[in-house]
C-alpha cells in the first residue's frame, strides 16, 4: 500500500501568499499619549486587586 504525498493537517501557505499589513502609521509621541489615554480600558483592575477581591469573596 502507498501513502499519499501529502502530509496529514493543515496545507502550509506560501511564503508570498502569507498575510502582510497593508499600511504602517507612524506617530509622534503626543498622538500616542493621547491616543493611549482616551483607549485605556476603564475596567482594568491589577492581578493584586483581583487577587484580594477572590480572597474577600472567600471569606465571606
Amino acid at each position: 500500500m502507498k501513502q499519499d504525498k501529502k502530509a496529514p493537517g493543515r496545507p502550509k501557505k506560501e511564503k508570498s501568499k502569507l498575510l502582510k499589513p497593508r499600511f504602517t502609521v507612524s506617530l509622534d509621541d503626543d498622538t500616542w499619549k493621547s491616543l493611549n489615554e482616551a483607549t485605556e480600558h476603564p475596567v482594568a483592575f491589577s492581578r493584586e486587586a483581583i487577587i484580594e477581591k477572590l480572597n474577600n469573596d472567600k471569606k465571606s
